[in-house]
Order: structure tokens, then sequence, then C-alpha cells
């Protein structure tokens, strides 16, 4: 319940999440999937949040869902450029055309240097990644089904293990909640 706070969420994230404390490693690829409907409760906090994990070497993906997103806000959210690291869906139900998509361009994230693409190559080997759900008030009971679908469909798609891709979830509303550190699950769930 509440309203969603985005900002919190990546700090959380970055703060805590990407921490030694839960798993994180420090030669991997650091990545965030921020999942969302509404737009953040404080969108200047956002900003400088999302700044600091930027240059704290965090990739972001940015998700929205519906309507009310408010995709310049997401873009301004995710990692460069905003048509590599923002996807929209119309629906709940339509969060499952994304997943080849964003568990590609997930792969495909091999660090070349902070100012260039990586090259596709989809051998992406090792990496943490952060899920942060947004559970805020907006997001009803079936949607957030269709939410769980997502996240495990997207899961079958990761080379999930304890030497490749490690992945950690935290819902957020008010205050983010981590629901498993990265180095909790050994396997796809």
């Amino acid at each position: 319940g509440g309203t969603a706070d985005a900002a919190e969420a990546i700090r959380f994230a970055y703060r805590t999440s990407f921490s030694s404390l839960h798993g994180t490693r420090a030669d991997v690829p650091h990545i965030v999937v921020h999942i969302t409907n509404s737009p953040s409760a404080s969108p200047s906090a956002l900003l400088q949040e999302t700044e600091n994990a930027h240059n704290a070497g965090v990739t972001i993906f940015n998700v929205g869902i519906g309507e009310d997103v408010q995709l310049n806000q997401l873009a301004k959210v995710a990692s460069d450029p905003s048509s590599r690291y923002v996807l929209q869906a119309d629906t709940y139900t339509a969060l499952n055309n994304l997943v080849p998509i964003l568990a590609s361009r997930i792969s495909n994230e091999i660090p070349v240097s902070a100012q260039a693409l990586p090259q596709p190559s989809s051998c992406l080997t090792k990496a943490d990644l952060v899920l942060l759900v947004d559970s805020s008030s907006s997001v009803g009971q079936n949607d957030f089904e269709h939410l769980e679908d997502f996240v495990k469909d997207l899961t079958t798609q990761l080379p999930i293990a304890p030497d490749q891709v490690q992945l950690g979830l935290v819902q957020f509303a008010g205050h983010p909640s981590l629901e498993f550190p990265l180095d909790m699950y050994t396997d796809r769930m």
C-alpha cells in the first residue's frame, strides 16, 4: 500500500541490495529493473538518487505500465539511451510481451565503457540484478499477480546461478522492503 516512492527504492538498491552483506559482487555489472505504474512521489529526489546510482556504476532499466506512468520521468531515470533502457506495457497483462525484449537487453549488458553501448552478444555471463517492484496502492491484487508472472517468466530467460546472474527482489511503496537478497537463490525460481 501507500504511494510509490521510487527514490527510496533506488537508494535502497544501490546502497543496500548491492552490498556485500546481501551477496553483491564487485567485479560484475550491477543492474536494476525498476517496474512501476505511477509517477514517483518525489520526482526531484528520484532524479538525485538515480544520479547517485549511475555514479555508483548501476545500470537502470525502467518498465512503465499503463497510462498513468510518466515516460519522460522514466527516461530521465533510466540509463542512456532511454530507447534501450525504457520499456512500456499498456497493461499488466501485456507485461509478458516485454519478457524476451528485456531479457535480451539484460543479457547484452556487457560493459564496454561508460560512454559506449555494449556490443550485442547475448553472452552476459555474470551480473547482479535487482528487481524493484512497485507494490503501492495503485497496484491491485490481479495486477500484482500478472507482475509476479512477469518476474517468474523473466527469470526463466536468465542464467540464474551463484557464478552467473544473481537475482534480488525489492518491493516498494512508501518504503522499500527486501524480499530476497542477491545470494539467496542459486537457480531459477
